[in-house]
């Protein structure tokens, strides 16, 4: 199976925990994106995508081991690829750094038309740093920042689309936790901007987009969350492939299901994702579109 480049949590669990886990599971992806491998390998024209389905593993993995009081370290294994970081808690709150390896393969020219395009491999490292924070035991915060650079094995693109470069992020997050009825829900609203610096000023681009979500208890071992978004995204040239200087509107929105402990397995828990996410452009050829599905289960330790 190809490996493909999935929307940024997709199937990462939308209100992250830090309590260990190991997840494996199964599902699909509809997409229409020309970037993507799994778009045609032959274009005729810089176009919408074709709609393309395929399947798709799932495997997911998160360990935090505190080494001495207050201070761990951990490793996540997900979608958005591999982290390795530390994180220590003080009376002002959580600091915690590290790094993190993303690969994928994308086109080495996704513009080219009437021939085979060719694959290629895409590597992003990169380090975080983080702050989190409680008000009280109601609110919570956090800031992080990203930093990474994005290289192509092999990159068949004008001096003006070329794609390599570095990658800022910055995200602040707010979660608010209620109890109604004995039964507790969170809410929270995510600010997120991202500048992509490429070496050719036409793929580079500023991004911002907010989340905003809620998670519910159903019953004690019932849960259901779903986040909505929407974003922005400017190209900082203009783009001769297509004529424009390409500017993006993305919504999207995903849930996720969870039942702990089915028929009374301990630590066990299983989990059903959708979710989707529409990226309209001013230049048909950069639309995007995205719909999954996935089953997993899980083992909390």
């Amino acid at each position: 199976m190809k490996k493909i480049l999935l929307p940024s949590l997709l199937v990462c669990s939308l209100f992250a925990s830090e309590q260990n886990y190991i997840e494996i599971g199964g599902g699909f992806v509809k997409s229409k994106n020309n970037f993507s491998i799994e778009s045609e390998e032959k274009i005729s024209g810089l176009k919408d995508a074709k709609e393309e389905t395929t399947g798709i593993g799932h495997i997911g993995l998160f360990y935090q081991y505190e080494i001495i009081k207050d201070f761990n370290v951990l490793t996540q294994i997900n979608e958005e690829g591999f982290k390795l970081g530390s994180s220590l808690n003080t009376k002002v709150g959580k600091f915690s750094l590290g790094m993190k390896i993303h690969t994928s393969e994308e086109w080495e020219d996704p513009y080219l038309i009437n021939e085979n395009r060719k694959e290629t491999d895409v590597y992003e490292i990169g380090g975080y740093t983080s702050y989190a924070f409680s008000v009280n035991e109601y609110y919570q915060s956090s800031i992080a920042y990203q930093y990474s650079t994005v290289s192509y094995d092999k990159e068949r693109v004008i001096e003006d689309l070329e794609r390599e470069g570095d990658r800022h992020l910055v995200v602040f997050k707010n979660s608010f936790k209620t109890e109604i009825f004995y039964k507790e829900s969170k809410y929270i609203t995510n600010i997120m901007y991202e500048k992509y610096n490429a070496d050719g000023k036409a793929s580079s681009y500023d991004k911002y987009s907010l989340e905003f979500g809620v998670s519910s208890q159903l019953r004690h071992n019932l849960s259901l969350s779903i986040i909505a978004n929407v974003g922005q995204k400017e190209y900082d040239a203009f783009n001769v492939k297509v004529d424009e200087t390409v500017d993006v509107d993305i919504y999207g929105i995903k849930g996720e299901f969870v039942w702990d402990e089915p028929f009374h397995y301990e630590h066990v828990y299983l989990s059903v994702r959708n979710g989707y996410q529409k990226e309209n452009a001013n230049a048909d050829f950069y639309n995007k579109e995205n719909t999954y599905g996935v089953v997993s289960i899980g083992y909390r330790f």
